[in-house]
């Protein structure tokens, strides 16, 4: 586990073609094990067809449900899959994602199955060309390799949880979007949160808790529906250039009304 994030590389089934049953209790298919990144075709150095690559796939993979997890949110982040991905957890249909370059998440809590059962996961991967999802649709001049190439994590989360912050700056000053899942505009929980954020220099270690360095920033604020836009300007920041690539951390807690962290993130960028 790192920064809450469960990861799931390991333990995989592969079958180079997808069937429905893959999707169930009750898989008849021999797969093969794999452990992610993971393609689903080795090619030679040269002299192969893009065909050899292009296939419908499948990745299966049983977990456990776990007794922390009660009345909290399961969220299931592939880091890249090329190129449509399909997500079915116990049989049911969970979500899509059509790109094979960008990170994508789904919920998992509906179909979860009771404490210390088995649940099963899979990802049906499409790595055929598609002129409907990017890449394709234009003149492309490079191969585009199929599988699950990056991690694959889970995260538990409360009813409301920080699902992005976004950082844009402008000399020494910066301003952040922050993103709330779950949020619901005039419900019991709209004055029950408040952000708090704290700015670090980066010293080749996401870890703050070793840094014992005091804020460069600070921000308390209070939330302002679905998304909350914050700034403050930072004393002594170095701005990021070839020779000298400063970064930093922006540290963003969501409290309760009781001033408890329900929910914390950290994003790295530079001035």
């Amino acid at each position: 586990m790192d920064d809450g994030k469960i990861f799931m590389n390991r333990g995989w089934l592969f079958a180079p073609e997808f069937s429905e049953d893959m999707t169930g209790q009750n898989c008849s298919v021999k797969m093969e094990e794999v452990e992610l990144p993971h393609t689903v075709a080795l090619t030679p150095f040269n002299s192969f067809s893009p065909a050899s690559y292009e296939k419908v796939s499948a990745y299966r993979k049983t977990f456990k449900t776990l007794e922390g997890w009660q009345g909290k949110r399961v969220i299931l982040t592939v880091g890249a899959a090329a190129h449509r991905s399909d997500v079915y957890l116990n049989g049911n249909f969970v979500g899509f994602h059509a790109c094979g370059y960008t990170s994508f998440s789904v919920e998992l809590t509906p179909f979860l199955l009771p404490c210390g059962e088995e649940n099963v996961l899979c990802i049906k991967v499409d790595s055929r060309e598609n002129l409907e999802q990017p890449p394709f649709g234009f003149v492309i001049d490079y191969m585009t390799y199929g599988g699950i190439y990056r991690d694959v994590y889970l995260e538990v989360k409360n009813s409301i949880y920080i699902e992005d912050v976004f950082v844009t700056t402008k000399k020494n000053q910066f301003t952040s979007c922050v993103t709330l899942n779950g949020f619901v505009e005039g419900s019991e929980n709209d004055s029950a949160c408040m952000i708090e954020q704290e700015l670090f220099e980066w010293k080749n270690d996401d870890a703050l808790e070793q840094s014992g360095e005091r804020s460069l920033a600070s921000v308390v604020s209070g939330v302002r529906g679905k998304t909350t836009l914050t700034s403050a300007s930072a004393a002594g920041v170095r701005q990021w250039n070839l020779e000298s690539p400063a970064l930093y951390l922006l540290k963003t807690n969501l409290l309760d009304r009781d001033g408890n962290i329900v929910d914390s993130k950290t994003v790295r960028f530079g001035f």
